[in-house]
């Protein structure tokens, strides 16, 4: 991404005097520092598992939390075939989870405590990572935290100083403006196969976007954009990307679209990753590690990734079904 507009913005209204009686004020309940996932724009969130510290990605494009095999084996955790996930925001994923690689978990684990911040939960079940040799390099990644523990709270992260908060959910609906942008939006979201989705406009076309956290890149399925700007592996603009997870078998491609546009956010000259549907086309109904997206039938049409979202503020409601996004506060100047 080569710059970032923001435009026709929404203005947020004030709520009126007895409304504000019957509702409460803005809570914070947790706040910590994240880190970068090596030299990614991912965002690691520390995380003490079972007494012993670790970090996990944040990952928004996910329903359920995972742990990697790696970090279970080493906590000696019994492993057991993973239940369905059920409730209104976590979805109801099958016990199945699979990567873009076509890795295959059905397995999980309970923890006995996990802590986050201020947050703390006890009898934890995580989904094991289908990759059985991910982070086996990198033994303080833990997995990944997702929304089926971050949606009890609002999840509100600012991508230009890295700190995760979360807020009560019983506060007055739309009151959330604590950072006082110039300029806030807000949209509504829906959650479809247990993704938060949104619509965008990606060179003047309308589309059914998922917001991940956890992928480095924007996503455009490969398909998509054949049907929709007549993109193809070998198109002018269209350059090679290399394997997918040291995956020879998936290639993925690089091109450079005009703009995009969400939530009165507009993106210019975004570079999206182009990516074969290898879930679409094995039938597949699961976890990918790499865009993190449960589908029906294969990839999102587009994914919001951190290339993008690093250089916003999002503020994710959930009991009232909005994602509010302004640019993220400059850095303070150097003394």
């Amino acid at each position: 991404m080569r710059g970032a507009v923001i435009a026709a913005l929404f203005c947020l209204a004030g709520t009126g005097a007895a409304q504000a009686q019957a509702c409460g004020p803005l809570r914070l309940l947790s706040s910590q520092q994240m880190a970068h996932f090596g030299a990614t724009d991912v965002m690691v969130v520390p995380v003490t598992v079972n007494g012993v510290d670790k970090g996990m990605i944040l990952d928004t494009g996910a329903p359920q939390s995972q742990l990697t095999r790696t970090v279970a084996e080493e906590l000696k955790l019994r492993l057991r075939r993973a239940r369905a996930a059920v409730g209104s925001y976590r979805g109801a994923p099958a016990s199945e989870t699979r990567d873009v690689s076509g890795h295959v978990s059905q397995s999980a684990a309970t923890v006995q405590s996990l802590s986050f911040g201020k947050v703390q939960r006890r009898d934890v079940e995580l989904r094991i990572w289908p990759d059985p040799d991910f982070a086996r390099g990198t033994p303080m990644l833990a997995g990944m935290l997702s929304r089926d523990l971050l949606f009890d709270y609002d999840v509100d992260v600012d991508f230009g100083t890295g700190i995760l908060k979360l807020f009560s959910k019983d506060h007055c609906p739309g009151a959330i403006n604590y950072w006082h942008p110039p300029a806030i939006a807000a949209m509504r979201f829906t959650i479809k196969d247990g993704h938060i989705h949104i619509p965008v406009m990606l060179d003047g076309r309308a589309f059914d976007a998922v917001i991940d956290t956890g992928s480095q890149y924007s996503i455009i399925s490969l398909p998509v954009a054949g049907m929709a700007f007549g993109l193809r592996a070998d198109s002018p603009g269209v350059t090679p990307l290399g394997a997918v997870n040291s995956d020879p078998s998936l290639n993925a491609f690089m091109h450079t679209f005009a703009s995009l546009s969400f939530g009165g956010v507009t993106v210019l000259t975004p570079d999206m990753m182009l990516l074969p549907d290898r879930m679409a086309r094995a039938g597949g109904r699961g976890q990918q590690t790499e865009n993190r997206a449960l589908l029906n039938s294969g990839l999102p049409e587009i994914t919001i990734g951190m290339d993008v979202l690093r250089h916003l503020h999002i503020y994710l409601a959930p009991d009232e079904r909005t994602f509010y996004v302004s640019e993220t506060a400059p850095p303070a100047a150097a003394p």
